[in-house]
């Protein structure tokens, strides 16, 4: 009896998380042609994840800038490319299909000479920054790492024996098996950068992105650090950075931690970290050569910002040349950004830690009370002498 219940409530539990999963869970698709019928030298991958309510398009592209394209739309919502003009433009067959769009572009790499070692870009001598539009660059999907069984996208410009690389992802809920392990879901994109091996342009080389938000319905752009009580998943990094944008309802978001990595093993001693500087207007100028803007051109209800994220961490000595190697991971999505929460075995050793100093305090007050509870203590009749 004892077993067929056990076997009842088994199978009751199995069937709630299969039907949250079969809730939640996108199809999930890439096509990395495209932009065939587009120019050899333009590189457009379309991924799109299909829900039960709506679908998530988003395009990657390195046409004239790099940039990705998210919009969220309807189910039935079908997009159109169109090659024409560079460059390319995409639509929607049915503009009152969409919901929700932003894009995220980024125009330049920058490398500068951090002479001072104080890891702070707009501290640096603007003569010593070298600015590589990335619009300038010839960016190939890199075959040997992209996995389309994975929706796995790389996206790399070589110079001299190394090469700049974007990676994009959108995956189902699990987390990156390498450092940062960011927390993943088919409703967001991880995104990476990497200079790997590029020659170094000053002694002390470090590098940074220039990226401008664009988002529709003219929303509020925010960027906010946070610190977090835990960092089981990425040790040593307890900050968290969102930059969200938001009107109503609508909102998107770009998330990271605040580390790098000096090193394609991912691992602790290897990181340094990740600055983020004040938002400042952007004109259309500095990236209207870009699929993602292109898309929203002709909208008067779009908002734009732009920020520097640099990479590296003041008097550590660890610039780029030490180790021709930089990378960084972001997510980015639609709503509101995912909080990090604490895991159960952080909860454990907190209870643990906490508690059990506590506990110790009270049963030694409550023994040191009945001791002296014993001490105080006069037999009625006295004492008996013998």
């Amino acid at each position: 009896m004892v077993s067929k219940l056990h076997f009842c409530l088994l199978a009751t539990v199995c069937c709630f998380f299969s039907l949250v999963v079969f809730c939640h869970s996108r199809k999930i698709s890439t096509d990395m042609n495209w932009g065939k019928s587009c120019p050899k030298n333009v590189t457009l991958v379309y991924t799109k994840a299909v829900g039960n309510d709506d679908t998530l398009h988003y395009i990657y592209s390195s046409a004239e800038l790099m940039s990705l394209l998210a919009i969220k739309t309807v189910n039935d919502a079908k997009l159109k490319l169109s090659c024409s003009e560079m460059p390319p433009s995409v639509t929607l067959e049915s503009p009152t299909s969409e919901i929700y769009s932003f894009g995220i572009i980024f125009n330049q790499i920058i490398a500068y000479n951090d002479s001072s070692d104080s890891a702070n870009l707009l501290g640096s001598n603007y003569t010593e920054w070298q600015n590589y539009s990335t619009g300038d660059m010839i960016w190939k999907i890199s075959q040997n790492k992209t996995k389309p069984n994975e929706n796995l996208v790389v996206l790399e410009s070589f110079r001299g024996n190394g090469s700049f690389q974007f990676a994009f992802q959108v995956s189902d809920d699990v987390r990156q098996t390498q450092l940062p392990h960011l927390q993943l879901n088919d409703n967001l994109t991880l995104v990476g950068f990497s200079a790997d091996g590029v020659p170094a342009d000053f002694v002390n080389s470090r590098f940074a992105l220039n990226a401008t938000y664009i988002s529709s319905y003219q929303s509020k752009f925010d960027i906010n650090s946070v610190k977090s009580l835990d960092d089981e998943y990425t040790p040593g990094v307890f900050k968290v950075t969102t930059w969200s944008s938001h009107k109503k309802s609508y909102h998107s978001f770009m998330q990271w931690k605040s580390v790098c990595y000096l090193t394609n093993k991912y691992e602790r001693k290897d990181s340094s970290s990740v600055q983020v500087y004040d938002l400042r207007n952007s004109t259309a100028g500095a990236v209207n050569e870009s699929v993602a803007f292109k898309f929203f051109k002709m909208r008067h209800d779009i908002s734009m910002k732009s920020t520097y994220i640099s990479f590296g961490l003041a008097n550590d000595e660890k610039y780029y040349n030490t180790t021709q190697f930089t990378s960084w991971f972001f997510i980015t999505g639609f709503g509101e950004a995912p909080v990090e929460k604490i895991s159960v075995a952080a909860i454990i050793i907190i209870a643990v830690g906490l508690g059990l100093p506590v506990l110790l305090i009270i049963l030694g007050g409550a023994f040191l009370c009945w001791k002296k509870r014993r001490s105080d203590y006069t037999p009625v009749y006295g004492t008996i002498s013998t």
